[in-house]
């Protein structure tokens, strides 16, 4: 899991742990799912640190737009990731950003645009 960390500043990466603390301690997710959202985290936060071509910060985050995140998910698809993990990997994106949202203030509907 330390493969994530690599990817992001200092402040994102304290972000990324109080969101799997709260998936794991407080809404109680299985190991299994917990693993599969940040291995889904990591390759959405390097996909996004290629592309900007600097480590993901806050500022990142916030300005995160459709078009980004539709790039995404056709760059993993030319990679032949099934169907459900696709759905799967849009699910913990959604996820780490409605935490970010209510736990933090950090807003971007980009995300609430895709389905």
């Amino acid at each position: 899991m330390t493969e994530i960390y690599s990817y992001n500043t200092a402040q994102v990466n304290t972000l990324i742990d109080l969101w799997a603390s709260w998936l794991k301690d407080i809404r109680r997710y299985s190991v299994n799912t917990l693993d599969a959202y940040m291995r889904d985290l990591t390759e959405f936060l390097h996909f996004l640190s290629e592309e900007k071509q600097h480590s993901v910060d806050l500022q990142d985050l916030q300005t995160l737009s459709p078009r980004q995140i539709r790039h995404f998910l056709s760059y993993r698809t030319h990679k032949n990731i099934e169907k459900s993990s696709l759905a799967r990997e849009l699910s913990a994106l959604k996820n780490f950003y409605k935490w970010l949202n209510r736990n933090h203030h950090i807003q971007n509907t980009a995300l609430t645009i895709i389905q």
